[in-house]
Order: structure tokens, then C-alpha cells, then sequence
């Protein structure tokens, strides 16, 4: 419809109640401890700061897993699976990480993941040694991704935060060799030390793979949004309530990160 400051327009269609959708999850594997599920309804606007949302979750325990949510069956609307290791309630769970699957369809009220075929590489929790300047990155599993991306922090004087990050092609363990980028040109002096300035920061490493990229030489013209691409994150900085929640490019986007 087309509107015009002080016209009218005429609804038409009828009253659409929420609807159920159901997904079926199979294949978890043993690196799968817990599945949740979120759907967003993208032709909405913002609600209280993030788009409509409905959430499950589910231990799968190895087997098939089946996870319902009340939602509008709207034109499109997004399915983002979230792949944890530790099962919900799990003790003693030392693993970090998690994998998420976004993909965008249409107004169906069923949804079906091979979760095997679909996941990417598992990362396992990053080693950072600040003798050798060494993050290793573990890795199982194999299959091609878009981008690699590996971080490391310090805060100097409880003050100041210093980034450094590498991107590549390949999961890869990084040697930063020159460290450099502190006031003065001074590599980090770690706690403990002396003088001790330095505090060491969480260091992570992270993958993803979107069919809206293509591979590591499209990838690399824009590293930041090809993160965010594969991520397919619900907006960051929250937007303000009314404001449109931003739309990433890709029908189906995996993203994992460690640390």
C-alpha cells in the first residue's frame, strides 16, 4: 500500500494467528550437548530493542531432537541454531565455544537440519603462550570456511585495551611476533612481571562460512562484515526501539567461536 501524510488504506487480508514451527534436528554427534533455537520474524519491526524472537532448547543425547516455537509465518523469517558442547545443567563442563546456523526461509512451519552436514570445523579452547607469543588454535573436523579470525588482548595500567587480530583462509595457529603497538613501541610486560603494567586479556579464535562470500579473497575486502555475515549477529550496538533490526547477506551462514 501506498501512504500519504493524513490518508487512509484499507486492510484486506484476515486476522493470522501465531503459528507453531517445528524443527527437526538429526545427526548431533558427540560435540553437541545442547541445541537451542532461536526465530526471528524479520519483516517485524524492532520489539523492545531486538526483533521478535522465539526461543527452544533441548539436550540431544546423541538421538534426533524436535524443538517448537510459537511464531507469525511471516514472508521470511530467520532460523539460527546454536551448537553448544556442555548439555545444559552439565557439571563439570570445561568446554568453550559454540556454533551457530542461520538460515533464512520462507513462511514454512517446518524446518529440518541435518546438523553433521551442516557444521563447520569444532575449535577447541585457544593456548596462549606469552613466552613464545604463541595462540595455538585446536581444531577437529574438517570442510571449507570463508574466514579465519584469531584475537589477542591487553589492558595496560588497568586503563588502556590493545587488540591485536590476524585474519586468514585456514584455521592455523598464530605466532604474534611483534607486539608493538603500545605506547612507545614496547612489546606487553604480562602479570606477573616487573614492572608488572599489562594484564592479559581473553584471547578467542573464530571461523565462519556464508554463501553470500565465496571464499577467502571476497572475504578479506571487508573482514569485518564478513564476520558479521556469517554470524549473522542481531545488531550491535542494540539499535533504539522502532529502528529496523540491520539484514546480513546470505540463506545459510555458520559461524564458531572459541576461546
Amino acid at each position: 500500500a501506498t501512504f500519504t501524510s493524513g490518508g487512509t488504506a484499507t486492510v484486506t487480508d484476515t486476522w493470522h494467528a501465531l503459528a507453531t514451527v517445528t524443527a527437526t534436528y538429526t545427526n548431533p554427534g558427540t560435540k553437541v550437548g545442547n541445541i537451542q533455537l532461536d526465530r526471528f520474524v524479520s519483516d517485524l519491526p524492532v520489539v523492545a530493542g531486538g526483533a521478535l524472537r522465539s526461543t527452544a532448547t533441548m539436550n540431544p543425547a546423541g538421538g534426533t531432537v524436535t524443538l517448537s516455537v510459537t511464531s507469525p509465518l511471516a514472508s521470511q523469517a530467520m532460523m539460527r541454531t546454536i551448537l553448544s558442547p556442555c548439555a545444559i545443567n552439565a557439571p563439570n563442563c570445561s568446554a568453550t565455544g559454540s556454533q551457530l546456523i542461520t538460515q533464512a526461509l520462507d513462511s514454512s512451519p517446518s524446518y529440518a537440519l541435518d546438523i553433521a552436514a551442516k557444521t563447520l570445523p569444532w575449535l577447541g579452547t585457544t593456548i596462549y603462550d606469552p613466552t613464545t607469543t604463541i595462540l595455538t588454535v585446536p581444531a577437529t573436523g574438517t570442510g571449507p570456511i570463508d574466514i579465519f579470525e584469531a584475537d589477542l588482548a591487553y589492558t595496560r595500567n588497568n586503563t588502556v585495551l590493545h587488540v591485536w587480530r590476524v585474519f586468514g583462509p585456514n584455521i592455523m595457529d598464530i605466532h604474534f611476533a611483534n607486539l608493538l603497538a603500545l605506547p612507545g613501541g614496547e612489546s606487553p610486560i604480562p602479570c606477573p612481571g616487573t614492572p608488572c603494567t599489562d594484564v592479559q586479556g581473553v584471547h578467542h579464535a573464530r571461523i565462519g562460512d556464508s554463501d553470500a562470500i565465496g571464499g577467502y579473497r571476497p572475504a578479506r575486502q571487508n573482514v569485518f562484515d564478513s564476520l558479521e555475515t556469517c554470524e549473522q549477529p542481531e545488531g550491535s550496538p542494540t539499535p533504539p526501539p522502532g529502528t529496523p533490526v540491520r539484514r546480513y547477506g546470505g540463506t545459510v551462514n555458520r559461524f564458531m567461536q572459541s576461546q
